[in-house]
C-alpha cells in the first residue's frame, strides 16, 4: 500500500510550475477548460493570500492539489484537481482536511468554491462534505455551481 504525505507549498518556482502543470492535465486536457488556461499559468502562487497544499506520489511527481485564496473572512478554493490514476484513493479528503484544519486555525468563516455542472464527481465530493448550493448561472456556455461551508 502507499504512503502519501500532504505538503504545504512554499515558494518554490519548481513546486508552482508543476502544481501548473497538473491543475492544467486535469482541467484543460481532461475536461475542456481551455478558457482557464491563461488564468492557470498567470497565477502567482506566491502571495500571502495563496495557501496550497499538494500530494506527491512515490515518484515524486504531484498527483493531487487543492488551493485556497484567502478573501477576508473567507477562504475561496480552486484547483482540487486529482490524477485520473489516483482517484478514489481518499487524497481529495485528505487534502480537504488539511484546508478546513487551516481555515479554522485562522478564524475563517467560510470555504466558498465554483464549480461546473459536468463535474459530477467533484459536485458529490463538495455535497459529501456538507458544502451547499448558493447559486447557479450559464458561464461559458456551460452551467457554473457555487457551494459554500461555514466553518
Amino acid at each position: 500500500m502507499s504512503t502519501f504525505i500532504i505538503k504545504k507549498y512554499e515558494k518554490d518556482v519548481n513546486i508552482s510550475e508543476r502544481i501548473k502543470k497538473l491543475i492544467l492535465k486535469v482541467l484543460v486536457e481532461e475536461h475542456g477548460f481551455i478558457e482557464y488556461k491563461d488564468n492557470y499559468l498567470q497565477k502567482d502562487y506566491d502571495l500571502p493570500n495563496m495557501h496550497i497544499w499538494y500530494i506527491e506520489n512515490q515518484e515524486g511527481n504531484i498527483i493531487a492539489t487543492i488551493l485556497m485564496e484567502i478573501k477576508e473572512t473567507m477562504g475561496e478554493l480552486q484547483g482540487v484537481c486529482c490524477e485520473r490514476e489516483y482517484r478514489g484513493k481518499n487524497l481529495a479528503q485528505q487534502l480537504l482536511n488539511e484546508v478546513l484544519c487551516f481555515a479554522k486555525k485562522i478564524n475563517l468563516e467560510k470555504l466558498i468554491l465554483g464549480t461546473y455542472n459536468q463535474l459530477e464527481r467533484a459536485i458529490g465530493f463538495y455535497v459529501k462534505n456538507g458544502f451547499i448550493q448558493t447559486n447557479e448561472i450559464i458561464e461559458n456556455n456551460r452551467i457554473a455551481k457555487f457551494y459554500e461551508l461555514k466553518i
